[in-house]
């Protein structure tokens, strides 16, 4: 019998061969993890932006002395003083400083005869192309609104 003291050159190719296909199927998982996290981040963006805008016109509508609308800006006076929630470019505006970004389109319809606000937010794409979206109908609380 003779000794064997190493591999043979099929025995070689066999364990690059599988070998390859396991550091390509890892490398895929990977790249796939990758791009569903950029994905997640995104929409996350988007999603927050609008929940910011809607959190802070809701809060100060619930307060408001009056709501009034001023060159396509959403203006709410409160006890401070007046809240003007603009859309500029992708921003929204709030007293002049970027409040929010990643906003596509920011409208509102005042209904004082109902004592309500209705408002329409939609974001900017995130990397799949997809936006968010939220519409929401807000009751002011204090009368003479």
């Amino acid at each position: 019998m003779k000794n064997k003291h190493g591999f043979t050159l099929v025995e070689l190719v066999v364990v690059m061969a599988i070998t390859l296909i396991l550091l390509s199927s890892i490398g895929m998982i990977f790249s796939l993890g990758t791009r569903f996290y950029r994905t997640d981040i995104s929409q996350s963006e988007n999603q927050g932006s609008i929940r910011t805008v809607v959190t802070s016109v809701e809060k100060n509508l619930r307060i408001a002395d009056s709501v009034s609308s001023t060159l396509g800006c959403l203006v709410i006076t409160v006890s401070s003083g007046p809240q003007t929630y603009c859309l500029i470019g992708n921003n929204i505006m709030l007293n002049g400083k970027i409040f929010a970004d990643k906003i596509k389109t920011f409208t509102y319809t005042l209904l004082l005869t109902n004592s309500q606000v209705v408002i329409h937010i939609e974001s900017t794409m995130d990397s799949q192309g997809k936006s968010s979206v939220i519409d929401t109908t807000i009751n002011l609380r204090k009368a003479g609104n």
